[in-house]
């Protein structure tokens, strides 16, 4: 495995804390919803599933990556990323590779 490049994200929130760890991605997909269907529907452009119901996608109503902003803004457990790094997160992605995840 080869480290393709880092960027400051926003993971989960204490409540819905990011999982850690090696996983793969499932597939990737644009343009779609993400939603709990009873607080919060997010459009996204970039979408990677790893981890059950969490994944990789941009999140451009975030305007602050990388900071402890996530203890109180945090996302559902997803990892949040520049709408820039996501598109190219997207053509670098390869299913079934593992993606390394983890928190500071």
């Amino acid at each position: 495995n080869e480290l393709l490049y880092t960027t400051p994200v926003t993971t989960g929130k204490d409540e819905t804390p990011s999982d850690t760890g090696l996983f793969k991605i499932k597939y990737k997909t644009t343009d779609v919803t993400l939603t709990d269907n009873k607080t919060y529907w997010s459009p996204v452009k970039y979408w990677m599933p790893y981890n059950g119901g969490e994944g990789l996608h941009d999140a451009t109503w975030r305007g602050v990556f990388g900071t402890p902003y996530y203890t109180t803004n945090g996302s559902h457990g997803c990892i949040n990323m520049p709408l820039a790094i996501t598109d190219e997160n997207l053509a670098n992605a390869v299913e079934n590779k593992l993606k390394a995840c983890k928190t500071e």
